[in-house]
């Protein structure tokens, strides 16, 4: 299959999928909602993107011969899936945990492949993270089961 119609197909689908999602969010809690609703439009957004640049062939980067590159499929559902992995692993492990895995997995996603470089900066974001609101707002977050 064209790598063009396979970007737009898997953008359709994984737009359908954040609607779908959007949609359910509705019968969590109203408290609740808030993140799951940024995670779905977020999904949303990135699908119409995708789906965009593959009808237009926009690319934001060169190879160095003049080819495009266009975004590659699997990195959008291994994004997706990092997420899913995040939101759901918040509970078990805790908040902060969870996001330090996350910064780790995202930034090797984006092509950073110097662990000790990623880890300084997903352990900086996780210590602002923690000073801005468990220091200075008093927000709770979870801090997991094996965190208790």
């Amino acid at each position: 299959m064209d790598k063009y119609k396979s970007d737009c197909i898997s953008a359709i689908f994984l737009i359908f999928l954040g609607i779908i999602i959007y949609i359910s969010i509705f019968k969590f809690p109203v408290g609740t909602q808030l993140y799951p609703k940024i995670i779905a439009f977020s999904l949303i957004a990135s699908s119409l993107i995708l789906l965009i640049m593959s009808f237009f062939y926009i690319s934001p980067k060169r190879r160095k011969n003049g080819e495009k590159i266009i975004i590659a499929t699997p990195i959008v559902f291994y994004f997706f899936l990092v997420n899913l992995v995040f939101v759901f692993s918040i509970s078990f492990i805790g908040f902060y945990l969870a996001s330090l895995l996350y910064l780790l997995g995202s930034l090797y996603l984006l092509g950073e492949k110097k662990f000790l470089k990623s880890f300084l900066y997903g352990l900086t974001l996780v210590v602002f993270l923690y000073i801005v609101f468990t220091v200075f707002l008093h927000v709770p977050v979870p801090k997991g089961y094996f965190f208790c």
